[in-house]
């Protein structure tokens, strides 16, 4: 998040200087970029939670069209062919 925060200064630094020109204070531009930098972390923060719990669902599935699609036998040197996962809440 910060260097994507890092960057985005640094291209926005044309606009930075058109905003102060129209007054805003230097205030109100990290009030901005604060904003976006929340809002970068929300949605970064809920697509991997979504994300994650879909995976932890469907791992078994995703493993076995994987080991079908390519040939692969990703656990039998283990004796198992799925990959267990429970999702728990408090987790």
């Amino acid at each position: 998040i910060v260097s994507s925060l890092v960057m985005l200064v640094t291209d926005k630094k044309a606009d930075i200087a058109i905003l102060k020109t129209f007054g805003a204070s230097p205030r109100l531009i990290t009030q901005v970029f604060m904003v976006q930098g929340v809002v970068i972390g929300v949605i970064g923060t809920v697509a991997g939670t979504i994300l994650g719990v879909i995976f932890a669902l469907t791992i078994s599935d995703i493993l076995g069209f994987i080991n079908q699609s390519f040939g692969l036998h990703l656990f039998d040197a283990y004796f198992i062919n799925y990959l267990p996962s429970q999702l728990r809440l408090v987790d």
